[in-house]
């Protein structure tokens, strides 16, 4: 496991490209709305709200199961994450 961090990008990682975080998960991430946008995504278009990645800040990457899946360790939590493009995708905790 590895630290990440989204701000200062520093490390050269298939993070780089990433420009919003939508979170569905049970991460409390602090965000004014005006800096949100709206954005369709998976192939039926579903809309949510996206949040600039820096909102991140530093994470631990925990590990992949695919190029595109994965989890994250923030604030302690086992986060797990999809990539879309340019979004990263937290998913939903049980």
């Amino acid at each position: 496991m590895y630290s990440y961090n989204f701000e200062t990008k520093q490390l050269k990682h298939i993070f780089d490209n990433l420009r919003y975080v939508v979170n569905n998960s049970s991460l409390t991430i602090q965000c004014e709305p005006q800096e949100c946008s709206v954005i369709a995504m998976f192939p039926n278009k579903a809309l949510f709200v996206a949040m600039p990645i820096e909102k991140l800040g530093n994470v631990t990457i925990g590990g992949f199961q695919s190029e595109s899946t994965g989890f994250l360790i923030i604030q302690g939590y086992k986060i797990y994450f999809s990539i879309h493009e340019d979004v990263l995708y937290l998913r939903k905790s049980s």
